[in-house]
C-alpha cells in the first residue's frame, strides 16, 4: 500500500471515524440533522474504513485483536451496526437491475461482510480481473462460453463490494455485449486485443480507488 501508516495513525483515524459515526447518529436520532446529511456522512465512511482494513492487512494485524488491544471493539462494531442498518445507502447493490443478482439483496450482510473482509475481497476481484484478461491473452481459449463465465464471476466479486458502481457499470456494458457471443465462437485477435486493453484500463481504475 501507498503510503504506509504507523500503528498510532491507524488507531487515531479509527477512534476519530467511529466517534464521529456514532456522533452523526445520534445527532439524526435526536432530528438535528436533516436525512440526507446523515445517509451521505455514513456512506463517505465506508471508503475510510476500507482505507483502514487494507492498512490492517499491510502490516498483517487481526483487526479483532487489534480493536480489542485499543479496548474498542464495542464503539467499533455499534459504528459497523449503524452502518448495516442504513437501508437505503445510494450505492446499495439492490439499486442496480442486472440479471446476474441473487434473489436476496438485503444490505445488513452485505455490508457485514464487505467492511469486515475488504481485504479478501480485494484480492477476490483481483484474481477475476487477471483470470479474465489471461484469457484473453491466450486467444484461442477465449470462447463465448468462458468470457461470459469470467465475466459473471467478475460482476459477482465487484457486487460484495460498496462503492464500486461506476466500474461495475462499466463491466456489466462489456458483459451486455459478450453475452450476444455464441458459445463456441472466439473474437478476433484485434477485438481480443482491444477488450483486453479496456478491462486493463477499468483494472487500474479500481485499484486507484483503492489506493493499492
Amino acid at each position: 500500500m501507498k503510503n504506509q501508516k504507523s500503528i498510532l495513525e491507524i488507531e487515531s483515524e479509527l477512534f476519530a471515524l467511529v466517534k464521529t459515526i456514532l456522533n452523526i447518529h445520534n445527532k439524526y436520532s435526536k432530528g438535528e440533522i436533516q436525512e440526507n446529511f446523515y445517509l451521505k456522512s455514513i456512506k463517505s465512511t465506508i471508503q475510510e474504513l476500507i482505507q483502514f482494513n487494507f492498512s490492517l492487512q499491510d502490516k498483517g494485524i487481526n483487526l479483532n485483536i487489534f480493536l480489542e488491544k485499543m479496548g474498542f471493539s464495542e464503539d467499533y462494531h455499534q459504528a459497523i451496526d449503524i452502518i448495516n442498518n442504513v437501508s437505503n445507502l445510494k450505492f446499495n447493490p439492490s439499486q442496480v437491475d442486472t440479471n446476474y443478482k441473487k434473489a436476496d439483496e438485503n444490505l445488513r450482510p452485505k455490508l457485514q461482510q464487505a467492511v469486515l473482509e475488504l481485504p479478501g475481497i480485494s484480492t477476490e476481484i483481483t484474481s477475476s480481473f487477471i483470470t479474465l484478461m489471461d484469457a484473453l491473452k491466450l486467444r484461442d481459449v477465449a470462447t463465448g462460453k468462458l468470457l461470459k463465465k469470467l465475466f459473471l464471476d467478475l460482476l459477482i466479486s465487484l457486487e460484495k463490494f460498496p462503492g464500486l458502481d461506476s466500474i461495475k457499470e462499466k463491466i456489466d456494458s462489456f458483459y451486455t455485449k459478450i453475452k450476444k457471443l455464441p458459445d463456441d465462437i472466439m473474437q478476433t485477435p484485434q477485438e481480443q486485443d482491444n477488450l483486453a486493453e479496456k478491462i486493463y484500463s477499468i483494472f487500474k481504475e479500481f485499484k486507484n480507488k483503492l489506493n493499492l
